[in-house]
């Protein structure tokens, strides 16, 4: 058509503007194959470009994704040993420790404490993973007053109770140990994380508002957040 013919003139005209007009027309198609085959490679040299970049990037990005991954792989792991490792020491320590006799003695003479007559009973809680790792703390929940366990770090969490501020997954108030009947407990008081104690080789989850007895002949073994505690009575 006419306009088609008229556009193909212009295209032409401008071709031919970019080079010589004495040139044949073998050397013309040659001078055009040669500057579309530059701009082809520019175009591929760009992309080519933009792909390594881009390969770069996203090796980064997965190098990065494994190294978080084996970093909580080995802290799941290290959380395993520490859970089993109390239990190893306590069988290794009945074996090797052996009370003299005075020590014998005197613990017989102690008269036994009598359930519920007691007012308040001090803990020790010590890390044995996590953030506050090898941190001891003692509390002493009293019939009236618990100890409250949690990451915040008010005055009753840090002075009266057990503050693991740098624990980022453990609730503002995770839970808080009583003092009910002669014997601690542990209680969660609703935690967005939960809090699991490890008996018999197995971690068991508590419920809301258990009460989670506190042994008097041993140790519970009691994970809040990324934190496992070692907690007893105070000798």
């Amino acid at each position: 058509t006419a306009q088609y013919s008229r556009t193909q003139n212009k295209i032409t005209r401008a071709t031919m503007e970019n080079y010589d007009p004495n040139m044949t027309v073998e050397e013309l198609l040659y001078a055009i194959v040669e500057d579309e085959t530059q701009k082809m490679h520019r175009v591929v040299n760009e992309s080519n470009a933009r792909l390594d970049r881009e390969w770069e990037v996203g090796k980064a990005e997965l190098l990065e994704l494994k190294k978080i991954a084996v970093e909580k792989k080995r802290a799941k792991q290290a959380a395993a040993a520490a859970l089993s490792a109390p239990l190893n020491d306590k069988e290794n320590n009945k074996q090797q420790e052996k009370p003299s006799t005075e020590e014998s003695k005197e613990t017989k003479k102690k008269p036994a404490a009598k359930k519920g007559t007691a007012k308040s009973c001090p803990l020790k809680l010590v890390a044995l993973s996590g953030p506050h790792k090898d941190e001891e703390f003692f509390i002493r929940p009293t019939l009236r007053v618990p100890c409250v366990i949690g990451r915040s770090k008010a005055k009753k969490y840090v002075d009266k109770g057990v503050s693991l501020n740098q624990d980022d997954q453990v609730s503002t108030m995770h839970g808080e140990f009583i003092f009910k009947s002669g014997q601690a407990m542990f209680v969660d008081v609703g935690s967005t994380n939960g809090s699991s104690v490890m008996k018999d080789g197995e971690e068991l989850w508590l419920e809301k508002g258990h009460e989670t007895i506190v042994p008097q002949d041993g140790s519970l073994m009691l994970r809040v957040g990324d934190t496992i505690l070692k907690v007893e009575y105070c000798a």
